[in-house]
């Protein structure tokens, strides 16, 4: 058996093409492998990440800012010189892609929301901004830190059906927050070749080039679309679920110890 990586692109890739931005799409492609590659190479545990959904609140914000702010996120998005309305656009039409995967057995929930300042209000423009990002807007007393991180708490855990409970903590309302962009996603999806329970067994798994650990691994034997990739040195799969156009992608580096080489090349291929 080989380690693997798992690139779980397959929240966004889908809804990328009908954007009607080319720049965007590149935009968004470009911003999931700079910021896949910074969290790999600062942490040495497993992630699981949805750059669409950090990069969706960081454009809302965006919307919204001036001066120095917009330049710092414009190129932390690398949105290029497309305009506020054309950012505004791009992303309203990828979301709404986003948010019409959902199909019985296949439950995908964006859920962005604006947590202001109890007695703060903001400009018809940000509201209706936040309106094409499909996010909520919603007033917080941030004084009792205690209790607006119930309410933001409360709020995501009922937006991702208990999935995620706590997605802020007193540490993230410093003193003098004036304001709170929330998001998160969700999804839970039926496999359109479901794996059957009782061929669950337990296998060697690398945790390196010379270590192994049994784990439980699934089994099945169909038909999925497959290849190789030279650039990556690896296998690549195609996991459908039952809503077209979803799916999880694995990719399998040929090596033992080929995980961080396919890593490193990721971004050529993509």
């Amino acid at each position: 058996m080989r380690s693997t990586i798992c690139v779980l692109f397959s929240f966004f890739l889908f809804g990328i093409v009908v954007s009607s931005s080319p720049d965007i799409t590149t935009s968004v492609n470009d911003f999931a492998d700079a910021i896949f590659n910074y969290i790999q190479k600062n942490t040495k545990n497993n992630i699981v990440i949805a750059p669409v959904s950090i990069q969706a609140a960081m454009a809302l914000a965006d919307a919204g800012s001036r001066g120095k702010t917009t330049t710092g996120l414009d190129t932390a998005l690398q949105l290029g010189d497309e305009t506020v309305a054309q950012v505004i656009h791009a992303f309203h039409i990828l979301l709404k892609s986003i948010k019409s995967a959902n199909s019985p057995g296949n439950s995908l929930v964006f859920a962005t929301k604006i947590f202001i300042k109890k007695g703060d209000k903001i400009t018809k423009f940000f509201k209706n901004a936040a309106c094409r990002f499909y996010s909520s807007v919603g007033t917080v007393d941030f004084t009792n830190v205690k209790a607006a991180v119930k309410t933001i708490n409360k709020w995501v855990s009922k937006k991702t059906n208990k999935q995620i409970t706590s997605i802020v903590t007193p540490a993230n309302i410093p003193p003098g927050t004036d304001m709170l962009i929330v998001n998160a996603i969700y999804f839970q999806g039926a496999w359109a070749h479901p794996f059957k329970s009782s061929k669950t067994v337990q296998g060697p798994f690398n945790t390196s080039p010379t270590a192994t650990k049994n784990i439980y691994m699934m089994h099945q034997t169909n038909t999925f679309p497959y290849g190789t990739s030279a650039p990556l040195d690896a296998t690549v799969a195609d996991f459908p679920y039952t809503q077209p156009g979803l799916s999880m992608l694995i990719i399998l580096p040929n090596p033992v110890d080929g995980l961080q080489t396919a890593i490193n090349t990721w971004g050529q291929v993509i």
